[in-house]
């Protein structure tokens, strides 16, 4: 199966069962997809392509039932001391537990927690059960919510994120201080489900770069963010994302979310580890 290529930041269009990714040195390359496939989930962890973008990922019913859990959730934030601006969530977020490279016990108390709240409000379909099928259906070993030992980790998180986000990167490898799982994840990727977007702004921007010695001389002093000279004079991708649309990227790049319109950004989110095993896992 050919690789078509083309000099442009604007996505290109292919089939459910064929891949394409725009190609040229330095250029940014997205692909647009009625489905993922193993195609490009591979390239993807290759780095040949820099995301890839599913419109109307979920179909009407399980979409409809993604956007009618907002009226019936209730959003808390992230540690307002570490992350800012604030970001809204529901669920539980792995980065809020933890403390030197260690998953701290409180997780698992709020992993259980927001499963049983998630259970009480009986969403039919489950909006994270079908963001994970639609990642399963291309996988052929199949994907599962990563566990340690008995304990399941979160399946995923709704995010409202209206005033962006700091530059940063998230690679399990280097901020866990061990494997996460019980199998060593080989490579990473971010999923979103884009439940509602504003007119403008809310773009995702990703930095073909990841984290090097030097750029801890950028790092916020008390933050999860870096200034962005750290990627100052790198030609970025840029994704103004969609309602409806699941995009998949590699987040071990440094990338943001700039400040959004008049609107609101709201999507379902989990990271994916591809493992030594071959199969996929999400958490949160």
């Amino acid at each position: 199966m050919r690789m078509r290529a083309r000099q442009s930041e604007t996505p290109v269009r292919v089939s459910p069962h064929r891949s394409a990714a725009t190609a040229s040195t330095g250029s940014p390359r997205v692909v647009e997809a009625a489905d993922l496939c193993q195609e490009l989930i591979e390239a993807l962890a290759a780095g040949t392509i820099d995301g890839i973008r599913v419109p109307d990922a979920l179909g009407p019913e399980a979409f409809s039932a993604a956007t009618a859990a907002l009226d019936h959730i209730q959003f808390s934030t992230y540690d307002r001391a570490r992350v800012f601006p604030p970001v809204a969530r529901f669920g539980v977020s792995i980065n809020d537990h933890r403390v030197d490279g260690l998953i701290a016990d409180t997780y698992w108390g709020e992993v259980d927690a927001a499963r049983r709240e998630w259970s009480r409000l009986d969403f039919h379909p489950d909006p994270f059960e079908a963001c994970r099928r639609l990642i399963g259906d291309a996988w052929p070993f199949g994907v599962e919510v990563g566990r340690r030992g008995d304990a399941a980790f979160s399946p995923g998180v709704i995010r409202e994120i209206n005033n962006g986000l700091q530059v940063h990167f998230d690679d399990a490898n280097l901020e866990h201080a061990k494997d996460v799982f019980d199998v060593g994840l080989v490579s990473q990727f971010a999923f979103n489900l884009y439940l509602t977007v504003p007119p403008t702004g809310a773009e995702l921007v990703i930095w073909r770069h990841r984290r090097q010695g030097g750029d801890e001389a950028h790092l916020i002093p008390g933050s999860y963010g870096y200034d962005e000279a750290v990627v100052a004079g790198m030609n970025p991708t840029v994704i103004q994302p969609r309602a409806g649309e699941a995009i998949l990227f590699d987040p071990r790049n440094f990338h943001t979310v700039r400040p959004a319109g008049r609107g609101r950004r709201v999507s379902i989110g989990f990271s994916v580890g591809l493992a030594e095993t071959g199969n996929l896992v999400v958490w949160a």
